[in-house]
């Protein structure tokens, strides 16, 4: 492709996702975010139309405030990468929007993953601890990794443990929200060697009992169908017939997958 056509197709890559951006502010409530940090748990504040209101502890409306303001933001940033494209001026025309949410403040500080999926970007691998403490189902977390991380089973323990061991950083069950508006929870999300995208890593622990064969089915074609490719963008795993674990196939997985 030539130079003006790839300006062209870089330039209608930009205002359709500045339009998104608008689009999806627009539909979301109006205010500003502010908080306080006590003992490590935020408390929220909004304010709208000059008065300032008590929210709380992180929850839907908090996510809302916050999508509103990344899409605001997202779409200025465009508007300038855009106006440079036009003009055709000195200087590269960059839109770096990971850059751009770190200057946020702390108030915003948990941009919800799926923000950056509607754009089609990756989220950034944060572990967004207030995030999970909404969506997160914490129920039979009894197994302690070595990093400290609660867990269902000693499987997922030995699992942790070889990722950490290995220099890798995961979070634990953190959730993946995909294109059709459901949520998986894979058991580990971690980054691809090159860091372009997102690993995820399934352990299927109880492939005997029918039921779970059904669950982890349908899970395997959730994740086909959202364009998740096994063994490149989700690894599976799985406990022996006699509820053992091959640790070094495991460990052969892995390697192939981030080596």
């Amino acid at each position: 492709m030539n130079g003006i056509g790839e300006l062209k197709e870089a330039l209608a890559y930009y205002e359709a996702m500045r339009d998104t951006c608008r689009a999806e502010s627009g539909a979301l409530p109006k205010g500003t975010l502010s908080c306080m940090n006590i003992n490590g748990t935020k408390y929220y504040y909004k304010r709208v139309n000059g008065k300032k209101y008590y929210i709380g502890r992180y929850n839907e409306e908090v996510r809302r405030l916050m999508s509103r303001y990344f899409f605001e933001q997202m779409a200025l940033q465009l508007d300038q990468v855009i106006n440079k494209y036009r003009t055709a001026s000195n200087g590269a025309a960059e839109f770096t929007p990971y850059q751009l949410v770190e200057e946020f403040g702390e108030a915003y500080s948990d941009i919800p993953d799926e923000c950056f999926c509607k754009l089609g970007l990756q989220p950034p691998l944060h572990g967004n601890s207030e995030q999970s403490k909404l969506d997160y189902h914490s129920d039979g977390l009894k197994q302690k990794a070595a990093t400290g991380v609660f867990m269902r089973s000693k499987s997922e323990i030995i699992i942790a443990d070889i990722y950490t061991a290995r220099g890798l950083k995961y979070l634990y069950e953190e959730p993946l929200h995909l294109k059709n508006g459901e949520t998986l929870y894979p058991d580990f999300t971690l980054v691809s060697k090159d860091g372009t995208h997102r690993v995820y890593h399934e352990h299927c622990g109880m492939m005997s009992d029918l039921e779970y064969r059904k669950r982890f089915f349908s899970k395997l074609d959730k994740y086909l169908k959202n364009g998740l490719i096994p063994f490149r963008d989700v690894i599976f795993t799985f406990d022996e017939p006699d509820g053992g674990i091959d640790v070094a196939q495991i460990n052969r997985i892995i390697s192939y997958v981030f080596t």
